[in-house]
């Protein structure tokens, strides 16, 4: 990984280097093109500035003569402008070379050229090798950025502009108040619909999982998912997201206020501005790559914002991770992307992921976020109710108890609301699909989740008898060409011998015998 990165100052692309060997010089940027002079302020950081060119003048004069005509007038001149002129001149000069290059002695020769290849072979050991230049000329010593790198950088800009417009970083849930912090909406997907304005919109009054929410939630966000992760759905059946927003340190981080020492950037209705990450945005953890326990990008909780709870963090029980084996991709305040190592000392974790715990990153000075000494998973809870943890069981019971004393008013599968949003089932069906291949064999039900991203609502089976619904759990294999989507539900159901129905803007799926005309 780089070690050093700044900005281009032309296109304020992110840009780094392998080491300082380049300061002083002028590169190129991938980007835009521009030139760039790579340079160390008085702060030891390093930038990059534009290259400012000596400029002649747009407006030429011609010397007169003292009749008062042009020089360019003169024949003379007009010969030595001439295309003719220039090129007999051209040639004379690369006649000339080749012929003086011709009687060198061989050893010149074979020394220009050992030169000549040792420059090469510099250039290339100052390059990282996963440099490109889309020309096709030099390497460029500035590093192309991963596909976890332009997601993080994507999500970075989303949530300056919303930092922007509100003053603050989004809190980590969003919607009713009185919901259950689980039944809220997540930052993500705070940010999905603000840049989203005309796609499906929540329903912020009814929780995430609400059926009035499907086509909203069962979109499949291509940015929130890492190459390197196979999982694309979470246990809940849900697209899922590769991304959380880190909450800080301790099993009670999200519920922390913003400033507190163990708090990080994202909170259950924590709102944290610029002023409350007083340890400096480029040593603050911001958003962190998920490899385990995955959920949907729109639900508020773990899915979507995680603490440091225990060792180790990368690849550990967090379930925090980008796909390397040694080590994690993570986005920093500032913007910028870092790779920790699997060896990074914990401690030094644990205070990135604070936003304001007063601690440098030096493990070499003695301390902890919050100023815990114990390990994170022994953290206790600033929690009243997880002081008496005893008589919160005998509460609960009662309250239990009390509920099931009361009649049940309502059905337990109530008919859609009245204001539920009408679903054009039959045009979703009709969606034209070129070709559909499931060439390797997988569960059925894997083929209907990603038809449920295809049609962004849900596909019920619980109303299935069990022996039913575990004929989903077998093996498919399709191959279907100028077919629509509701033709692929159809050939997936046939397989495992079932079929499906439309109930009150849903699809259900029945037994093929319960079908009635």
């Amino acid at each position: 990984m780089a070690a050093y990165e700044f900005s281009c100052p032309h296109c304020l692309s992110p840009l780094r280097m392998r080491d300082q060997s380049f300061v002083g010089q002028t590169i190129e940027c991938p980007e835009c093109r521009s030139s760039v002079r790579i340079r160390q302020n008085a702060n030891g950081s390093i930038v990059g500035e534009i290259v400012v060119a000596s400029v002649k003048a747009d407006v030429k004069t011609e010397p007169t003569s003292a009749a008062g005509s042009s020089e360019q007038d003169s024949p003379l001149r007009a010969f030595i402008s001439s295309p003719v002129y220039i090129g007999w001149g051209v040639a004379s000069i690369l006649t000339v070379g080749l012929i003086l290059w011709m009687t060198l002695p061989h050893e010149v020769r074979e020394h220009a050229s050992t030169v000549r290849s040792a420059v090469e072979d510099t250039d290339t050991e100052l390059t990282d090798s996963s440099a490109t230049n889309p020309r096709g000329d030099e390497p460029s010593p500035v590093e192309q950025q991963s596909p976890v790198e332009l997601k993080l950088s994507t999500l970075f800009e989303d949530l300056t502009a919303t930092r922007t417009d509100t003053g603050a970083f989004p809190a980590g849930t969003a919607g009713e108040p009185a919901l259950l912090p689980e039944e809220r909406f997540s930052w993500i997907a705070t940010l999905a619909a603000l840049s989203d304005p005309d796609g499906p919109q929540p329903r912020l009054d009814q929780a995430w999982n609400h059926r009035a929410n499907e086509r909203f939630v069962r979109q499949r966000k291509d940015g929130l998912l890492n190459p390197a992760v196979a999982q694309r759905a979470g246990a809940d059946g849900y697209p899922a997201t590769h991304f959380v927003g880190v909450s800080g340190v301790g099993p009670d981080a999200e519920h922390l206020p913003a400033g507190h020492p163990r708090a990080g950037v994202f909170g259950d209705d924590r709102l944290t501005t610029l002023d409350h990450i007083s340890d400096g945005l480029g040593n603050t953890l911001l958003v962190a790559g998920v490899e385990t326990y995955l959920g949907s990008w729109a639900a508020a909780g773990k899915s979507t914002m995680r603490s440091f709870t225990a060792e180790p963090y990368v690849r550990g029980p967090d379930g925090f991770g980008t796909g390397q084996q040694d080590g994690m991709l993570v986005l920093m305040a500032d913007g910028s992307t870092r790779f920790l190592s699997a060896t990074t000392d914990p401690t030094l974790i644990r205070r990135m992921a604070a936003a304001a715990d007063g601690l440098p990153l030096d493990v070499n000075v003695p301390g902890e976020p919050g100023g815990a000494t114990a390990a994170p998973d022994q953290l206790v809870a600033n929690d009243p109710e997880d002081a008496a943890p005893d008589q919160l069981e005998i509460e609960k019971v009662e309250e239990l108890v009390a509920d099931l004393a009361q009649p049940i008013e309502e059905p337990l599968d109530d008919p859609p609301a009245a204001d539920d949003p009408p679903v054009d089932l039959d045009a979703m069906l009709s969606q034209p699909i070129a070709r559909f291949a499931q060439e390797k064999p997988v569960p059925a039900t894997e083929v209907l989740a990603t038809l449920e991203e295809m049609l962004t609502i849900k596909i019920e089976t619980s109303s299935l008898p069990e022996q039913a619904r575990a004929r989903l759990d077998q093996q498919v294999v399709l191959t279907l060409n100028d077919t629509t989507v509701g033709g692929i539900l159809d050939a997936v159901l046939k397989e495992v011998r079932l079929t499906s129905v439309a109930r009150d803007n849903r699809l259900q799926v029945v037994e093929q015998e319960s079908v009635t005309d």
